[in-house]
């Protein structure tokens, strides 16, 4: 009984998938806006599915759908409609705009504004969204997709990576865009701002930028708005991560047996040796195999002349020289590929303590960064802090503080480039035997791993690394003061002042309504 009813249920299962996908048809649609234009590659997905289309040029759409399934089509500026498929073969879809999205404030060298409001090309995005993903630094929060924007990888243990908008603009000049950290022309290192400080980021990538802050921004701008403190209680808050960083390829490395007996099959492959050379200790039982005396396979060059030990002959035969050799039988081997790389560990540590009373905001924040790289040595601490103040002092004048701190340790070369050191290390696994060593019986590093001699003396990094001009660490301090004053008739002027660095300058802004020019106030 038990079983008739299963074999029931079973096939009245199957008879209902038979008949969903029996009820499948084609689906075919047109995607106009409020104005009854057609909407270009308008996303049309069904739902909790992976398949979906976009609309042609003429806004039309074809998907296979079966009543009872849901359409989602969503566009970028526009709200996103869910539409239930009845027995319709075709539909219309009229998109609304989303007022919300247009509303939405952005930051630009003068002020502020709405997006609906703007002439030229900006891209925001909101930092609080990328907050669980624990961006390293403001390349990782520039990486998630803002259009016409190419961000570099660095796979050091410091990260970050080169920045563009819309393409390399000049051969020989730089190609980096403006970065404005908080009003004021940020000339340090990138690093220096934590990324869990960062409230939002607005990207300028047209002329118009250039109409704000002049030659600089010929390469665009990025306008970068750290976080303050909001009314309420007290919010303490701590954020950690930590992860771990691997080989995404590994290159097959031989370890000692594999590399004698590639050099083998090498030399057996050669159309200039004609004696096998298979076997580390050449015995009359191992020739006799091939037909082969032990007198004819020492005859077979001038090696074997007053050279008695066979397995020394066999090892020139394969092309070791003098350094593999005397290693061979000394016992000594080295792994160059163990000693190259290792598997990386990030840790990252932030708190932060933000408020606000009823004449002042405060912001402030203290975090600690530990992370290696995959290439040993590459190592890279820093610890960051940053104070924001912003006071209402009187009706007419507000004034406010920002200090970072950030003290660092990377050990990096005159390069400053741990790529081109990745590189480097890739020549000692690759040109090095297993039988050449990287330091002596004092603990030098060998200047040649392979011997003074021969057509390949390898490389060691450690030796060249020795006599580098190493960075070991730096303490950077930022600051900037700014005052607001509120004036008659609407006016408002507010001066920002950064203490003097090579190359800083302080700016200020008038304002009155939408027209906002800027002043600049060079030192």
């Amino acid at each position: 009984m038990k079983k008739h009813r299963l074999l029931t249920w079973f096939t009245l299962l199957l008879t209902g998938v038979v008949n969903i996908y029996a009820q499948q048809h084609s689906v075919t649609g047109k995607v106009l806006d409020g104005n009854n234009e057609p909407l270009i590659g308008v996303s049309v997905m069904l739902k909790e599915t992976s398949q979906g289309t976009i609309t042609d040029f003429e806004g039309t759409f074809s998907i296979e759908a079966s009543a009872g399934q849901t359409l989602t089509v969503s566009y970028i500026g526009y709200i996103t409609q869910d539409i239930v498929i009845r027995n319709q073969s075709s539909l219309t879809v009229i998109m609304k705009e989303d007022n919300k999205l247009l509303d939405e404030v952005v930051v630009v060298g003068y002020g502020s504004m709405k997006k609906k409001d703007l002439t030229g090309a900006v891209s925001s995005i909101d930092s609080k969204k990328l907050e669980k993903e624990a961006p390293r630094n403001l390349q990782d929060i520039l990486r998630t997709g803002v259009p016409g924007l190419n961000v570099g990888m660095d796979n050091s243990a410091k990260g970050g990576g080169s920045i563009q908008i819309r393409g390399q603009r000049s051969l020989k000049a730089g190609n980096t865009p403006l970065i404005v950290l908080d009003g004021i022309i940020f000339t340090g290192e990138l690093s220096e701002i934590n990324p869990l400080d960062i409230d939002r980021v607005d990207v300028l990538k047209d002329a118009s930028s250039a109409a704000i802050y002049g030659a600089k921004s010929a390469n665009g701008v990025v306008i970068v708005t750290t976080k303050k403190g909001k009314e309420g209680k007290p919010v303490v808050r701590f954020d950690t991560s930590v992860g771990f960083v691997t080989m995404g390829a590994n290159r097959k490395v031989y370890d000692a047996d594999g590399y004698l007996q590639f050099r083998s099959d090498y030399y057996n492959s050669s159309s200039n040796f004609e004696t096998p050379a298979k076997f580390v200790k050449p015995t009359q039982e191992n020739l006799a195999k091939y037909g082969v005396t032990l007198d004819e396979w020492k005859a077979y060059d001038n090696l074997s002349s007053g050279n008695d030990n066979l397995e020394d002959i066999w090892l020139q035969r394969i092309g070791l020289v003098n350094t593999e050799r005397e290693n061979y039988f000394a016992g000594n081997t080295y792994d160059w590929y163990k000693n190259s790389f290792q598997t990386g560990i990030h840790q990252d540590y932030n708190a932060s303590l933000s408020g606000a009373g009823k004449n002042v905001t405060y912001y402030w924040s203290l975090g600690y960064l530990n992370s290696t790289g995959v290439v040993k040595k590459d190592e890279y601490q820093a610890i960051r802090s940053n104070l924001k103040l912003d006071a209402n002092v009187t009706s007419f004048l507000d004034m406010g503080i920002n200090l970072n701190f950030q003290n660092r340790t990377n050990a990096d070369d005159g390069s400053n480039n741990v790529n081109d050191r990745a590189v480097d290390w890739y020549l000692q696994v690759t040109r090095n035997s297993p039988f050449a060593l990287a330091y002596d019986e004092e603990g030098n590093p060998l200047r040649r791993p392979m011997g003074e001699s021969g057509d390949n003396p390898g490389w060691n990094d450690a030796f060249t690394r020795q006599y580098q001009s190493w960075d070991k660490g730096s303490t950077v301090f930022n600051g900037t003061m700014y005052a607001k004053i509120k004036l008659p008739f609407n006016i408002s002027y507010q001066i920002n002042y950064s203490p003097p660095v090579p190359g800083g300058i302080a700016t200020g802004i008038m304002n009155r309504h939408k027209i906002r020019p800027i002043h600049t106030v060079a030192r």
